[in-house]
């Protein structure tokens, strides 16, 4: 049975007017962005590291990047390195391979590859890093707010209130 389409971000409902005219959720958790683009986790090695310092880059400039968002982009980063070994036996191996008794079977390493293409495209999708998804993704980058921010409200300062509190 399908559970419909995923809910939308309050913000992003917002930020398109609120087409379904219903109630928004006013308590949503806003996580914080990081003020740079976080380096990988130690964890991520190889293809994976590469593919964290390529995208983590683009998504923190999208504007899409949080601080809890850091594990998908691993968990992403890490399956598609598994989708990568697994193109590369099946360019070397084929896919389908003979067994020893004369039988013709699905190269393992065929499934791996696409049960990793299934949740990259999952993924993916959640960091509005697909075609089709970006249509459903709005974000201010965050070079953008705070250039907006300094040009609406010029440089911060720092408030003073009566009685020699700041605040």
């Amino acid at each position: 049975m399908s559970r419909g389409r995923k809910p939308l971000p309050t913000a992003v409902k917002e930020l398109n007017g609120n087409p379904g005219h219903r109630a928004l959720n006013k308590a949503e958790p806003q996580p914080p962005r990081p003020s740079r683009v976080p380096p990988p986790p130690n964890h991520l090695t190889g293809e994976a590291r590469k593919k964290w310092q390529k995208l983590a880059g683009q998504l923190h400039r999208m504007g899409v990047l949080t601080e809890v968002d850091q594990d998908a982009l691993a968990r992403y980063c890490v399956t598609y390195q598994r989708w990568l070994r697994a193109e590369k036996a099946l360019a070397k191996d084929g896919d389908v391979l003979k067994t020893n008794k004369g039988n013709y079977v699905q190269n393992p390493w065929l499934a791996i590859s696409n049960r990793s293409l299934g949740l990259l495209n999952g993924l993916a999708a959640e960091f509005g890093i697909t075609p089709s998804s970006r249509t459903r993704v709005k974000a201010n980058p965050p070079e953008e707010e705070e250039k907006l921010e300094k040009e609406l409200f010029g440089p911060k300062t720092k408030i003073i209130k009566p009685g020699g509190t700041s605040g």
